[in-house]
């Protein structure tokens, strides 16, 4: 089937255009309407270029009633025209939050609930597996990595040691919830030694945990487990027991 391309959104056309052939204009109507928003726009041009977050833009739209879902994406072209990128200032936004959530993570008390962990990833033509290990040496959760793996890109070391290590901020978050708490810390031990906090500052504020880094390769107790046969499901530890007692 052939497949249509909404040129008059995009660019500004007034028709679809299926294999070059305009077989659709848009509506008196739908013109009028794109003129329109594209003079509010206009008119309002230097407020809409000093905003500073994506947010000011939204309070914008809902003010002028663009709030719904034929007059948004328009909003959002019109607003492309006067050089402000809808898209990139919401990313920036969220970017800029997260950074100010790591610092006030990073400036947690000692004393908060804490986590900690060693993981190691398998990534052989055979073999593609990852541990999660505590301070006994108990896996915590091991095994094979599932092929849908978010993180993970099959045959690259790197992604599968990036991938364990955000399962075990996962599995903190879980285990400090578990004992009541709603932000901790987690200190993560791993044999791959090109990765530091800065690195999983998403899965930080994600999961509302400090993280710490340690490179240590000669610590080999998750990679040993990674390299074990069978698996351990994380369901079947008590992750609760995880949490070090804080006067500790």
């Amino acid at each position: 089937m052939d497949f249509l391309y909404p040129y008059a959104i995009i660019a500004g056309y007034s028709h679809f255009i299926l294999k070059g052939t305009p077989i659709m204009s848009l509506s008196d109507a739908e013109r009028a309407r794109w003129a329109e928003i594209d003079s509010l726009v206009a008119d309002h041009k230097t407020s809409l270029k000093a905003a500073s977050t994506h947010e000011d833009l939204k309070e914008f739209a809902t003010e002028h009633g663009l709030m719904n879902k034929k007059d948004f994406g328009k909003y959002k072209v019109s607003l492309r025209k006067i050089g402000v990128d809808y898209e990139s200032l919401r990313e920036k936004t969220f970017k800029s939050r997260d950074n100010q959530r790591v610092q006030q993570l990073a400036d947690l008390p000692e004393a908060v609930p804490t986590v900690r962990l060693w993981t190691a990833a398998v990534e052989k033509d055979t073999k593609a597996s990852f541990a999660i290990v505590d301070a006994e040496n108990t896996a915590v959760w091991y095994g094979d990595f599932f092929p849908n793996d978010y993180t993970r890109v099959p045959g690259d070391i790197v992604s599968a040691e990036q991938s364990v290590i955000e399962k075990a901020i996962w599995i903190a978050h879980k285990a400090i919830t578990a004992r009541g708490g709603d932000v901790g810390r987690v200190i993560i031990t791993t044999n791959y030694p090109d990765f530091d906090s800065d690195d999983f500052a998403a899965a930080s504020v994600k999961n509302g945990v400090a993280v710490e880094i340690v490179a240590d390769p000669d610590d080999t107790r998750a990679l040993d487990m990674a390299q074990a046969p069978g698996y351990q499901r994380w369901q079947d530890t008590n992750l609760a027991d995880l949490v070090e007692d804080m006067e500790s």
